[in-house]
Formats: structure tokens, C-alpha cells, sequence
């Protein structure tokens, strides 16, 4: 109806379509031509009046035009994507690896289809390609990249799904789509759900550092100290390697001390990773810049952390140089002792001098 009213008003305003025929004579009723019947009925009035051939012509001719118009956006649309369909040698999924060559075209096709800025053809497509790519991580994280990206909270279910499908059947050791699906968890609100993938994770892939400092820092940003607690003292005590275990143990040492304001924990902390790895010269580094921010800071506790480093024998002569500088320097800016410093210039020499020394001896014998 709205079609033929269109074509009506079309034909009242061009004379040109009237039906040849005879006038009236009377002018009154020549304006009313093609006919009476061109009088549009009263509301209410379901009676139209029939259609002249002109008019019927008239319809046919605005229907061809729209169904060409459309046409012709289609076949432009099918010649855009005709190269990257036929591109696609396999659009099943199969565990033999695709060639790099389908991989690029993939993406290709999908980076077209995106920046055309159809969202249902977009998804469309990501499906379609999850199919033939669903052993590609990175094709799943290209989709919720996408999805995340339109900025729309109705397609929450829709990331979650895509989170799921892909970490729950087709990527269950890929680290890196598990954290991305805890951050999502957690940006809607979900820090239980977040929490609970990374635990299963953590289960699939043991002794991996980013996961524990996601999960630590996830309990961090829920106010739950003690969980943080607990899981710093745990990955520190059940580490296979002796250097991550005290790049922890410096991460526990800071939160103890900018956190939870613990002075006291935080270098006990430091301390007791000290022990197990002795000649760590980041463990010392840290509890003296530690000790430096302590507002009852006295200038003997920091010297005490670098004696303690320099009378190490198996220290390296050039961390021994380093930290004497160290030494030297904080005391020339805090010390009330000219002695001290004094003492300290000297044994800084001496240490300068050994290192030469120690120099000499590698390239001599380098040389033999």
C-alpha cells in the first residue's frame, strides 16, 4: 500500500502518464482524470479504488528499480569478497595443520569484513572461520578483541561464549586466552568466576609466573590481604628455582610495605629470602632502598645491609665496586660522621683496586 500510494502521488503530479482519452469539457472534472477512482478514500474506507494501466505500470516499473538497486549492491558485495571465498581450500574443521597461506587469507578476509563495519557479517564470518581455525589462538583472540571492542554490554553473553568454547574444548594449556578471559570476568564484575579460572589453569599449567601474580594481584583488588598473603608464602616456599622464588619474595616485601604497612613483615620478608639465596645482589639492593623509606630510618641500619653484602667472599668484585659507591654516596648525603665517610672513600679504593686486579688476571689468562 505504501508502494502503490507512492506511485499515486508520482502520477498526480506528472501529467505526462495520464491515460490518452477524451475530455469532458468540464475542467472541474478534467483535473480529476485519470478518474475519480484516483480519489484516495476516506479513513476508514477499506475500498480503493481500481488501478489505471498506468499506475500499474508505474508500480512495476518502482519495484524493478528497487530490486535492481539491490541487486546491484549485492553483486558488488559478492565481487569484493569473491577472491577470499575462493581463497578458503578448507572450510571444515581437521587437526592437520592449514597452510600459511589459507592462515593469511583468513585474516585478510576478516580485517576486510571489519573495516566494512557490518557486525552481523562480521560475527558471521569470525564463526565461519573459527571452524576451519579453531586450533589458532589467535583467531579466537582476534574475535573477542573484536567483540570487546564494539563497546556493548548485549554482547557479553556472546564474549563469554567465545571465552568458553575456546578455553573449555579447543585451548585448555593456552595461558594466554585463560588470563585474557579472567580479565574480561573481572571487568563485568565477576572476580569469583575470575578467580576460579585462573585456579583451574594454574592447575593444567603448573609453575607459571605470570599466572600466580594474576592470582595474587587479583585477591589484591578484592581487599583480601590474607588470600594475598597466603599465595605469596606459598609460590615462595614451593618454587623449583631459587631466583623466581626471591623476584617473589622482593613482590611480597613491597606489599607488605606499601599495602599493608608493614614495616616490619616486609623486611623479614627480605631477610628470610636472604638466607636461602645469599648472594642475590637484588635482595640486598631491595632491603636497603626498603630501609631507606622506614620514617625511623637510622644511617647505621643502612650501612649494616651493605657491610653485610661487601664481607660476602663469594660476591662478585664488580657488585662489591657498586655497592661500596653505594655506601660511599649515602653517607656523603646523610652521614654526621666525617670519619665514616672517610673510611668508607677508602674502602671503596680498595675495592676499585681489586676489581682492576681481578680484570688483569681473566685477560692474562685468556691470553695463555
Amino acid at each position: 500500500m505504501a508502494l502503490r500510494k507512492e506511485v499515486r502521488q508520482l502520477l498526480k503530479h506528472d501529467p505526462s502518464t495520464a491515460a490518452p482519452g477524451v475530455t469532458t469539457g468540464d475542467a472541474s472534472a478534467d483535473a480529476a482524470a485519470p478518474g475519480a477512482d484516483a480519489e484516495e478514500a476516506p479513513p476508514g474506507d477499506d475500498k480503493a479504488a481500481p488501478s489505471s494501466d498506468e499506475e500499474t505500470k508505474a508500480i512495476k516499473e518502482r519495484i524493478v528499480s528497487i530490486r535492481r538497486k539491490i541487486h546491484k549492491a549485492t553483486v558488488n558485495a559478492v565481487t569484493a569478497r569473491w577472491n577470499y571465498e575462493e581463497g578458503i581450500k578448507r572450510p571444515y574443521f581437521h587437526v592437520k595443520p592449514l597452510e600459511r597461506c589459507q592462515l593469511k587469507n583468513w585474516q585478510d578476509y576478516l580485517d576486510y569484513e571489519t573495516e566494512q563495519g557490518d557486525r552481523t557479517r562480521i560475527i558471521v564470518l569470525f564463526e565461519r572461520c573459527l571452524i576451519a581455525c579453531a586450533l589458532y589462538e589467535e583467531f579466537w583472540l582476534k574475535f573477542v578483541h573484536y567483540l570487546e571492542g564494539v563497546k556493548d554490554s548485549t554482547l557479553q553473553p556472546k564474549i563469554r561464549d567465545v571465552y568458553e568454547r575456546a578455553c573449555t574444548i579447543h585451548h585448555l594449556k593456552k595461558p594466554n586466552l585463560h588470563l585474557q578471559w579472567a580479565m574480561f570476568e573481572e571487568g563485568i564484575g565477576n572476580p569469583s568466576r575470575a578467580a576460579e579460572i585462573l585456579v583451574n589453569l594454574e592447575k593444567s599449567v603448573p609453575n607459571v609466573l605470570q599466572i600466580a601474580y594474576r592470582r595474587i594481584n587479583l585477591e589484591r583488588r578484592r581487599g583480601d590481604f590474607d588470600k594475598c598473603t597466603q599465595l605469596y608464602e606459598h609460590y615462595i616456599n614451593n618454587s623449583k628455582n631459587k631466583m623466581i622464588s626471591s623476584n617473589i619474595a622482593i613482590k611480597f616485601s613491597r606489599f607488605c610495605f606499601k599495602v599493608m604497612k608493614d614495616f616490619d613483615k616486609a623486611q623479614e620478608a627480605l631477610k628470610t629470602a636472604i638466607s636461602k639465596d645469599p648472594n642475590n645482589p637484588r635482595l640486598y639492593l631491595q632491603l636497603i632502598d626498603l630501609t631507606l623509606q622506614n620514617p625511623d630510618m637510622k644511617v647505621s641500619d643502612v650501612t649494616a645491609v651493605i657491610d653485610t653484602f661487601l664481607e660476602k667472599d663469594t660476591t662478585d668484585a664488580d657488585q662489591k665496586v657498586l655497592f661500596a659507591q653505594r655506601k660511599l654516596e649515602y653517607l656523603e648525603d646523610f652521614g654526621s660522621d666525617i670519619f665514616s665517610v672517610q673510611a668508607a672513600y677508602e674502602q671503596y679504593q680498595k675495592l676499585v683496586k681489586l676489581s682492576k686486579e681481578a680484570v688483569k688476571k681473566k685477560e692474562s689468562k685468556r691470553k695463555e
